[in-house]
């Protein structure tokens, strides 16, 4: 019997970038977010590095993360 890892086993932390990572099959970028006792993904809808770490710095100041 085949076991499916799920999107939280799949993400591989990006070196050198806090709360990036990208999945390891089909290459989007996730932003992670801390809260007390939990963690959320959010997909950044891209496959670009550099993109996605614009759209997570910008995360501050929008509604995405909260």
């Amino acid at each position: 019997m085949s076991h499916r890892l799920s999107t939280r086993q799949l993400l591989v932390k990006i070196p050198n970038v806090p709360r990036l990572y990208r999945h390891k099959i089909n290459g989007t970028h996730y932003g992670i977010k801390k809260h007390p006792g939990k963690r959320k993904e959010h997909s950044l809808t891209t496959t670009d590095r550099k993109t996605a770490w614009r759209t997570l710095s910008c995360s501050n100041e929008s509604p995405m993360f909260t």
